[in-house]
């Protein structure tokens, strides 16, 4: 803080300058921008705007995404326990560890 602010290591810092540094804003808007996420989802075609794919639904693509990352997560952690209930296939849709598969009934 003090090396952005142009001080030396024996310098003091006031409240004032704490506080302008803490309101610095440090992002700034980049017409075009996108974030890593929402290119990982696209490229898995896990978006909305990726149901045109041929390869099944929206929610199963999303499944087989999140199955094959808890399996990566296996091979690659090891883990020597895991929750009551946790498994590899287990749903992404709350209603269904709920009710089972399919839409809420209304």
């Amino acid at each position: 803080v003090r090396s952005y602010l142009g001080k030396s290591e024996e310098d003091l810092l006031t409240e004032e300058e704490l506080e302008g540094v803490r309101n610095t804003v440090t992002r700034t808007v980049v017409d075009g921008y996108v974030p890593p996420e929402v290119t990982c989802m696209r490229r898995l075609g896990i978006t909305a705007d990726s149901e045109g794919h041929d390869d099944g639904s929206l929610e199963q693509r999303c499944l087989e995404f999140v199955i094959g990352w808890r399996r990566c997560f296996l091979e690659s952690v090891r883990p020597k326990f895991l929750p009551k209930g946790w498994d590899v296939q287990r749903s992404i849709r709350k209603h269904d560890d709920l009710f089972g598969p399919g839409p809420p009934q209304t």
